[in-house]
């Protein structure tokens, strides 16, 4: 059986989710699979394909642990475990410029460690920062002039999680992001995401 793993605060799957999850079950028995439900409903699965887990940036080291019960289990999971462990915390973007992928220049800030000082130190133009493990945007702050103020609105955060300061990339709000999709390295589609502000 193929499990589709979603949240317990998206339990019948999203729009385009449900249409997956239907052209599944016309093909072979699928279930969907509540990744944070005390009752491991997924355990009678033979695969597990990774979905709408969305709420697990706050709640990261119990996803992880879920990641770790699956594959112990024999479950195999979509994307590999590796893949998830490591794509999870945006840290893995220094992996990428070490293999030569082009990123925006960052400056890495270790959790415990942000002050107004240290911020206004690194901010020398338009900035975003935000923790390494985030989703939706959450507790991300565009700075250029007011340090003080985003320091104090990261306080707390910036004591639970590492954090991250990108250069402002200017095309992110227009003409908006591009997701390029690609099946067996071979492309199949584009969608543009745009944004505002």
């Amino acid at each position: 059986m193929i499990g589709l793993a979603t949240d317990n605060t998206l339990p019948e799957l999203s729009g385009g989710e449900q249409l997956l999850y239907q052209e599944l079950c016309r093909r072979t028995e699928c279930k969907i699979v509540i990744w944070d439900d005390p009752q491991e409903s997924w355990r009678n699965c033979s695969q597990i394909i990774i979905r709408t887990t969305w709420n697990y940036s706050y709640h990261l080291s119990e996803f992880l642990n879920w990641i770790d019960r699956i594959e112990q289990a024999g479950i195999r999971l979509h994307n590999s475990a590796e893949i998830i462990r490591w794509n999870c915390d945006k840290k893995y973007m220094r992996d990428l410029a070490l293999r030569g992928v082009s990123i925006p220049e960052t400056k890495w800030i270790p959790r415990g460690t942000l002050t107004p000082a240290l911020l206004a130190s690194m901010v020398t133009e338009s900035c975003v920062i935000k923790p390494t493990v985030s989703g939706g945007a959450k507790d991300t702050y565009c700075v250029s002039e007011s340090v003080n103020d985003v320091a104090e609105q990261l306080k707390q955060v910036s004591i639970e999680k590492d954090l991250m300061l990108q250069t402002f990339i200017p095309e992110i709000a227009n003409p908006g992001e591009y997701s390029l999709i690609f099946f067996r390295n071979e492309f199949s589609r584009c969608f543009e995401d745009t944004c505002s502000g």
